[in-house]
Order: C-alpha cells, then sequence, then structure tokens
C-alpha cells in the first residue's frame, strides 16, 4: 500500500521553516538559561565554603596560634628552657593556617565585569605568585561587555590555574589575555612535566562547561618546549 503524498506550496514550507527555526531557538535560549543557572549555582556553593572555612576552620586556627603564642611567654616567664619541639609545632601550626586560608582564597570565584577582566587576572597572577613565578601578559585593555562570559573566562583561568599548580615540576605559570577584531583570547601555560596533553574529562569537565556556556571553544595542547597549554577562544559577534 502506497502512503499518501503530501505536497505543500512554497509559502507553507516557508512557514513550517520558520516554525522549526523557532523552536530550536527557544530549545537553545532554555539550554543557555540553565547553562547559566548551573553555574552561578556552582560558583555560589564555592563561595559560601570559602565562606564557611574562613568563618570556622581559620577563625579556630587564629585561636589556637593565639593560645600557643601565649603558652609561649608563660613558659619564657618561668624561665623553661625552649624545647625543638615546641618551634617545629609553632611552625606546623603557622603552616596549617596558612594552607586553610590558600584553600579558602582559591574555594572564592573570582569576580569580573567589562571593567575588571584585566584586574580579576591580574588579582589571580598575584595569587600565583605567593607560590611560583606567575606572570600576565595583556598587551591591551581587553574589556567584555557581558559580564556573565567575563566571570567565566576569569573563573576558567582560576580552575586551570589550579590544576596547573597541582602537576609535577611545575615551575612557571603564564596567564595571557589579548582580543582582535572577532574573538577574545585567553591562554594559560606551564611548565608541569606530568601534565598531559589532553586532560581527562572528569578534572576538566567544569571548565569545558564554562567555556561552552558563553559559546567559548576550549583546547588542551602540549608545545615543542614541553609546556601545557590551555587556550581559550571567545567569540565575541554574540557577546557586544
Amino acid at each position: 500500500m502506497t502512503a499518501p503524498s503530501i505536497s505543500l506550496t512554497e509559502p507553507q514550507l516557508l512557514e513550517e521553516l520558520k516554525a522549526v527555526r523557532a523552536t530550536l531557538d527557544d530549545v537553545n535560549a532554555s539550554r543557555t538559561s540553565l547553562e547559566r543557572v548551573a553555574l552561578d549555582a556552582i560558583d555560589h556553593d564555592r563561595r559560601r565554603l570559602a565562606q564557611t572555612l574562613h568563618d570556622t576552620i581559620c577563625q579556630s586556627m587564629s585561636g589556637i596560634c593565639l593560645l600557643y603564642r601565649v603558652l609561649g611567654l608563660k613558659l619564657k616567664l618561668l624561665g623553661a628552657a625552649p624545647l625543638p619541639e615546641f618551634a617545629e609545632l609553632g611552625a606546623a601550626l603557622q603552616y596549617a593556617m596558612e594552607d586553610i586560608h590558600r584553600l579558602a582564597c582559591w574555594l572564592r570565584p573570582l569576580e569580573a565585569d567589562r571593567s575588571t577582566l584585566i584586574s580579576a587576572l591580574a588579582q589571580l597572577s598575584d595569587s600565583v605568585s605567593h607560590r611560583l613565578q606567575c606572570n600576565l601578559d595583556c598587551p591591551e585593555p581587553v574589556a567584555l561587555e557581558d559580564h556573565f562570559a567575563a566571570r567565566q573566562l576569569v573563573q576558567i583561568a582560576q580552575e586551570a590555574a589550579q590544576e596547573a599548580l597541582l602537576c609535577k615540576g611545575v615551575r612557571r605559570i603564564s596567564i595571557s589575555l589579548s582580543r582582535d577584531r572577532d574573538d577574545i583570547l585567553m591562554s594559560l601555560r606551564h611548565d608541569g612535566s606530568a601534565a598531559p596533553a589532553e586532560p581527562d574529562c572528569t578534572s576538566n569537565a567544569l571548565l569545558r562547561f564554562r567555556a561552552q556556556a558563553i559559546g567559548a571553544t576550549l583546547a588542551f595542547s602540549t608545545e615543542q618546549q614541553g609546556e601545557a597549554v590551555i587556550t581559550c577562544k571567545l567569540p565575541l559577534h554574540s557577546h557586544h
């Protein structure tokens, strides 16, 4: 049995095509909205966790360090001979305090908007510089009108820097930001010898998700001199 044929006039086909396009636009808009909601929720939770660390564990550690100093003064007033273990305990407390404070800072997302994109990356570079050599290369001012996109670019750089600091043998991290007529290009490179050319999807899923949410492309590569490079390319046509 032959199926009945359906013939549509050219105007009818155009109307059908418009309806399909409208449906696809609605689907894409819904997906974009959900992606933004998800990323905002992730950053909110990270900000809240960082604040909790600061308000609880950091404060508790501050109290312990203060108690340690008071105990040291009392022992000194009593004329007790200094013990090497006591000094080691003080150093361990100080290191623990710095580690917890650093973790809280890393968890707190860096904020960025049109006017602070470069300054947020400079803040990231300064933070990394406390641990190893890090520099920011931005030869010309770069502004991005889309606040959400600017924030995701900074978060991609922040999370990529965190991953780089976990690599073996890393001694230097470089962050660069530039803009041409059509794109904003941001890259982070480091000399960690254990860094794979294409990191696994699990450890970098959030990086990819952030890039996808703003219409950017993310690429991983290893240069001849062994440096690992993460490059984020953001087209400007949809972010004016």
